[in-house]
Formats: C-alpha cells, structure tokens, sequence
C-alpha cells in the first residue's frame, strides 16, 4: 500500500479514515478468500472516477446556487445554510463510507451558500461573480497541470505544512467572526480572500496527490465519492476566496 496520504484540509486521519474505511481492492478487480463461493468483482479506484464525479457535484453545486442566485433569496439564510454545510461536511469527513449520501447533499447546501453570496456580491459591483467564476476554474486547471506536470511536488513537508496553515487559517477566521476584527476592509481581503485563497490551493494539491496515491493503493472505487468531495470543498474555498478579492473591501 501506499504512504499515508492526506484527504482535503491535509489531514491525515482522514486519509486513515478512508483506508480503514474502503481499504485497498486487489489487483485485478476482485478480493481473495480462503473458503466459500467467489465474491462479486470489486472495481478499483481510479482518478478519473474520482474527477467525473467531482464533475457531476460541481454541477449540482452550479445549479443550485445558479437557482438560489436567480431567486435573490434574503442573505440572512446563508448562516443556516453554512451550518448545514459544514454540519454534514464534518459527518462526511469522519464518516468517509457515506460521502455518497453525504457529498450530493453537502454540495445542493453549498451550492445555496455560494448562490446567496454570489447575488450579494453582484449587487455591489459588477463582473465580480464572473471573475470569480472564470478564476475558478483556471486555478483548479492549473493546480492540477502543475501537479501532474511535476511542477509542484506534495511531500511530507508539503501535507505537514498545509495542515498546519489550515488551522492557523481557521483559528484566525474563528477570532475575526467572534470580534469582529478583520472581517471587513483591508483585513476582509487578506484573511478571506488572498490567505485563504493560498489555503485552498494548497488542499487542492494535497487533494490531487490523494487521488492518485489513491488509485495507485488499488483502493475500493466505492472511495471516489470521498476523493470527490474533497476536490468539491477545496474548490468552493477557491471561489470563496476569489469572491473576496474581486468583491474588494465589501
């Protein structure tokens, strides 16, 4: 099997998770027993059925929040909704066996989240939904060539240190909700736009190494819907972030 690996956030025990979860198929696509009748063909995991998959969640997501954009429901609804999120994001993250209930139903939640944020937004100035959009995409593009390409190496520096900026990041967005310090203005921009935007490139190609470090442990497809649902939560960071930036000190 492969080196312990990181899901998205860079942890660890997630990956440990999904291992203990899934665990690896054999080559060859089935399970060997000692006795009894031969069990069904077990498919392995492949990095492209981890991306097409994440595929289809990103469009459920657009879809959504294409609707809840449309709609110009009130923004106080994007509290609740971030707590439905995160709520069943956290029960995905420790319970990696049901990421294929659980990721449809995170991204129709974060897909209503960003629909709202994206109208208010819009409201304020114009262009700055479609920037964020197009900057979306050309990030998760490029994270993956420079990934594949070998540009960028994840190591064990590299997971180490995502996982650490990671909660430094979200310590720091925690204090700046409870007082109020930072979370507009110049400060806005930088802890929620341009830091948190560097956090989420980072979990994207700690997100990346996981599939195919996946793929090559011969692991269970069934770990896709996981796989896939990490990329879809480091890519709405992404356009969180670049919704910040673009939105300027709003």
């Amino acid at each position: 099997m492969a080196p312990a690996n990181r899901g998205s956030f860079g942890s660890a025990s997630n990956y440990q998770r999904m291992v203990g979860a899934y665990g690896p198929a054999r080559p060859g696509g089935s399970t060997a027993v000692l006795d009894g009748p031969t069990p069904s063909p077990t498919r392995e995991f492949t990095a492209d059925g981890a991306f097409t998959k994440a595929g289809l969640l990103g469009a459920l997501t657009l879809v959504v929040g294409a609707l809840a954009y449309v709609a110009d429901l009130p923004l106080g609804l994007v509290w609740p909704l971030m707590l439905v999120a995160l709520g069943v994001g956290l029960w995905a993250s420790f319970r990696p066996t049901m990421a294929k209930v659980l990721a449809p139903v995170f991204a129709v939640s974060e897909g209503a989240v960003l629909g709202l944020l994206s109208r208010y937004y819009a409201n304020q100035g114009e262009h700055v939904v479609t920037l964020a959009v197009v900057g979306t995409v050309a990030v998760v593009t490029g994270v993956w060539f420079t990934y594949r390409t070998g540009l960028v190496r994840v190591g064990h520096r590299f997971l180490r240190t995502t996982m650490v900026v990671t909660l430094g990041l979200l310590a720091v967005m925690v204090v700046s909700i409870l007082t109020g310090w930072g979370a507009s203005g110049l400060g806005g921009v930088v802890i929620f736009g341009i830091l948190y935007l560097f956090v989420a490139v980072m979990n994207l190609f700690v997100d990346y190494d996981y599939a195919y470090k996946a793929q090559a442990s011969h692991m269970s497809a069934d770990a896709e819907w996981y796989s896939a649902f990490s990329l879809l939560l480091s890519s709405a960071m992404v356009y969180l972030a670049l919704l910040r930036i673009f939105g300027g000190r709003r």
